[in-house]
């Protein structure tokens, strides 16, 4: 999985890329479609 072990300490959120775009980002990277917050969420 592309963000096992990467997240840490999840009390610390990075304004710059907030989870919402970090799954975005990581999601079209790996399946080259759009991430659906309630689409797909539920099963990430």
């Amino acid at each position: 999985m592309a963000l096992l072990g990467k997240i840490k300490e999840p009390e610390t959120v990075d304004f710059d890329e907030p989870p919402a775009r970090l799954l975005n980002r990581v999601y079209t990277a790996q399946t080259r479609r759009g991430y659906k917050k309630t689409t797909y969420g539920k099963d990430l």
